[in-house]
């Protein structure tokens, strides 16, 4: 292994006091993270934009500010990349998608803003699905720039739609990443990467200056090698932001765990189901990962999930509010033919032409749903639509 990659191999953590010791330099991590880019990259496909000058000088400020006994936390110096959905001015913002290959933002996200101020060093923007899966894709290659890769067998596809917030960390390209879920869109790929994902709770992470796909569903979360990086990561990310009103108040303790935390946890466990169809090898990792928790000390508690239209109403949501957020997308003509796959823009006009089993049953559902005041948030959707 080159010195270099062992740098890219290290946690966040391990990073993060190497830096805070001056053991390493912000400089010397951002180059070896940049090299290996430029060495691995075209195997994974997990980047869009490599933005190497930006990071070079983010990465100069960190080392004069560290030099001067300034220390802004454990991101200081530390690189990273995000899902080429959130906005980031002046650096192109595509949502893998043709019909916005040359958008450039004029703002900052809320998330992008956070961790400049905590210091961390911008690689890039990183590969996704198209309008992250918004036109309910079924090729690995519906995306601006063709399909990314898992760095394990780079055969298979790294799984979407934070296909290469997956695939960068898991090749060792950033130290962390950014990333987005509606619906699995970072659970998934991060099981086809093997990777931490992380996908925060409802309102924890701004959302604002981040692609809107569906307003009540839309999540930010990081990915990182370790699930103490994930908790690194959050802590700089979450809270409150009055640009986005479904935020809010970062929780109490938010990301800081104890040594001896694992021994209070009390864990349901839902199961998988019983079909023959459950890979033997899948079945065989559930049930390594229900030894790890019991081996740390955790309480395993088998539950079940109340009986809820959950998938249909998932379906609602999404299928409604993707078409209100890509309406100017839908009716421009000018767009007509530059999206990845042939009548996807078809999909977006009419949503979803197979009715739900129990379509009765999620409407009854929905009704019964109370949303707290201010989570359904129409001003960002005019703040979220797509600029052009």
């Amino acid at each position: 292994m080159r010195a270099d990659d062992a740098v890219c191999a290290l946690s966040v953590a391990e990073l993060a006091e190497k830096i805070r010791t001056k053991a390493l330099s912000p400089v010397a991590v951002t180059k070896a993270y940049l090299d290996r880019i430029e060495c691995v990259n075209d195997k994974v496909n997990a980047f869009v934009t490599v933005t190497a000058d930006e990071a070079l000088w983010a990465a100069g400020q960190a080392e004069e500010e560290l030099a001067a006994g300034t220390y802004r936390g454990p991101l200081h110096g530390i690189p990273y990349g995000l899902k080429d959905l959130v906005d980031t001015r002046g650096i192109a913002t595509t949502f893998g998608a043709r019909p916005f290959a040359d958008r450039v933002p004029g703002r900052d996200a809320t998330v992008y803003a956070r961790l400049k101020a905590a210091g961390a060093v911008l690689l890039g923007k990183l590969s996704m699905i198209e309008l992250a899966g918004g036109l309910r894709y079924t090729y690995a290659d519906a995306a601006l720039n063709g399909p990314c890769r898992t760095p394990w067998d780079t055969e298979r596809w790294a799984g979407g739609s934070s296909s290469g917030s997956d695939a960068a960390v898991a090749a060792r390209l950033v130290a962390f990443a950014i990333g987005s879920e509606t619906w699995g869109s970072i659970t998934c790929p991060s099981s086809f990467c093997g990777v931490t994902g992380l996908r925060p709770t409802y309102g924890v992470v701004s959302r604002f200056g981040a692609m809107a796909l569906s307003f009540t569903m839309d999540k930010l979360g990081p990915l990182c090698r370790t699930a103490k990086d994930c908790a690194i990561v959050l802590q700089a990310i979450a809270g409150r932001d009055p640009s986005d009103p479904s935020s809010v108040e970062a929780p109490p303790g938010l990301g800081a765990v104890a040594a001896d935390a694992a021994k209070s946890l009390q864990v349901g466990v839902i199961g998988l189901p019983s079909e023959a169809s459950i890979d033997p090898a899948v079945r065989s990792a559930y049930d390594a990962a229900l030894a790890e928790l019991r081996a740390a000390g955790m309480t395993l508690t088998p539950t079940k999930l109340p009986d809820f239209p959950y998938e249909w109403l998932a379906v609602l949501f999404i299928g409604s509010e993707v078409r209100a957020a890509f309406e100017d997308l839908i009716l421009s003509e000018r767009d007509a033919g530059r999206a990845v796959h042939g009548g996807d823009r078809r999909r977006l006009r009419q949503g979803d032409a197979d009715p739900p089993e129990d379509a009765g049953g999620a409407e009854r559902a929905l009704r019964g749903l109370r949303r707290p005041r201010g989570t359904h948030d129409p001003v960002r959707r005019a703040e979220g639509r797509p600029e052009h």
